[in-house]
């Protein structure tokens, strides 16, 4: 999916059911569909576990390709150059 990043928070929450603390980051993006007027948004959230294993680090108003993997979540992320 190619998406323009518009926000990017920091997470840090305890898991309800483990109670572990989960860290991490969320990038709120916006991307084009044929089924919106407008434009699609959503959140992706990046675990730190795996924020070290990005190709690419998203900073506020990029273009980037998203990758995810079986399960649904984000696998990669790569800068988009048009």
């Amino acid at each position: 999916m190619i998406c323009k990043v518009v926000g990017i928070r920091p997470v840090s929450f305890t898991d309800g059911q483990s109670g572990q603390t989960i860290n991490g980051t969320s990038y709120f993006v916006e991307y084009p569909d044929d089924n919106v007027q407008g434009v699609a948004c959503e959140k992706l959230f990046v675990g730190a576990n795996r924020a070290s294993l990005l190709s690419y680090v998203p900073k506020l108003h990029d273009t980037i390709r998203v990758f995810y993997n079986r399960y649904g979540k984000v696998d990669n992320i790569e800068q988009h150059v048009k």
